[in-house]
């Protein structure tokens, strides 16, 4: 390569980075904005959406109070890099007063309010989101997505929706209302075939009036998810279950839940799960409180598929208290390796712990340091 070839080589790279090194403030006003402005803080923009569709890497978008009713899906064009992530945010001083509204917004059968496909390093932050005909914000196929303390109510499907994706970060903020009303479809948060997610710190609740077994839990990682985390979460006023973990046609494993709170709950507190008959194994509950469920605290194998594998499940140091029944192992013949230590189980209506297993080798079950507080221990 000569001289001239590498000046020339040189030169373009500057070029395609100069944006980068040039990352930009911009504002979005619905009051005072239009959309043929710049985009500076006197001169802003007007839609969420011509934000979406302008900003590059590195760039930071601050949206001011107000009223956004959409017309479309907000859909953002461009992705972040690990360096300079794309950050829209709630101008300071207006968290949750950014309200995105899509009461004129038909979704028929799939989309969000805030549509994020096939992008990489993006965040969200202090919005709100209300009226839904499907998600409030929809992440799928994407990477690097982080949503915090935004609040959604009223969505027919989920609040926040993840579908195979990685490295998903949501966090602190609150879901109201999801799968809302009756006939909603999915879950409030509902993870579904994504790898290295986080759900911490969230608030979850109202969700559901479809009944139980019909959908609208609270968080539910499913369908494939690996490396996930579900830890310090407060769940209430669902009408289905808490948190299920739910292998259903594929292979889940390594999913962590710890240090949730869940009560008022007109199904189960916590079930582990492969409906559809997928692998799950390597799955850790612990340290979770659950009371007040009016069926059980926590259920491990819930299936159609009497014949999948379940391997290596460990529950322990929780609280379940008050509930209708405690615990219900119903495990089978193929599974493996399941602990119950150190939970302690009180006031449980009917019973506390029960095997309903059939067929289970007894080596593969251990139950030891338990804790049991009132009538009907087993």
């Amino acid at each position: 390569m000569n001289l001239r070839t590498k000046i020339a080589i040189n030169f373009i790279s500057l070029l395609l980075n100069f944006h980068s090194l040039q990352a930009e403030i911009y504002y979005v006003d619905t009051i005072s904005g239009d959309d043929s402005f710049s985009g500076t803080e006197l001169n802003s923009w007007k839609t969420i959406n011509k934000a979406a569709q302008s900003v590059q890497a590195g760039d930071t978008v601050y949206i001011k109070a107000g009223d956004y009713i959409l017309e479309n899906e907000i859909i953002p064009k461009f992705s972040g890099t690990a360096n300079q992530p794309i950050l829209y945010m709630a101008y300071p001083g207006d968290e949750h007063k950014v309200i995105i509204d899509g009461r004129n917004l038909h979704l028929s059968s799939w989309g969000g309010l805030w549509h994020i496909d096939s992008k990489n390093h993006l965040k969200i932050s202090g919005l709100s989101f209300i009226t839904s005909s499907y998600a409030g914000i929809l992440i799928e196929n994407s990477s690097h997505i982080t949503i915090t303390d935004c609040q959604t109510d009223q969505t027919y499907s989920s609040g926040i929706s993840v579908w195979n994706s990685e490295n998903i970060s949501i966090n602190n903020n609150q879901v109201r209302r999801a799968c809302w009303p009756s006939g909603g479809e999915q879950e409030c948060i509902s993870i579904s075939g994504s790898t290295k997610v986080i759900v911490q710190n969230n608030l979850v609740y109202d969700g559901g009036s479809i009944g139980y077994g019909g959908g609208g839990e609270g968080i539910d990682f499913k369908d494939g998810c690996t490396q996930g985390i579900i830890i310090n979460n407060e769940i209430h006023d669902i009408a289905s279950v808490g948190i299920y973990i739910d292998a259903y046609k594929n292979n889940q494993q390594d999913i962590y839940v710890a240090n949730n709170k869940i009560y008022n709950i007109s199904g189960v507190g916590i079930a582990a799960a492969s409906e559809e008959g997928g692998t799950l194994k390597n799955i850790n509950i612990s340290k979770n409180i659950v009371y007040k469920c009016e069926d059980r605290a926590a259920v491990i194998h819930w299936t159609n598929k009497p014949d999948y594998i379940i391997e290596n499940i460990f529950l322990h140091h929780n609280t379940f208290f008050e509930n209708a029944e405690g615990l219900d192992v119903g495990a089978h013949s193929k599974a493996k390796n399941i602990h119950i230590t150190n939970n302690i189980f009180s006031q449980n209506k009917n019973y506390q712990l029960q095997n309903s297993s059939t067929n289970l080798d007894s080596n593969q079950l251990k139950v030891s340091g338990n804790l049991f507080y009132g009538d009907n221990p087993s």
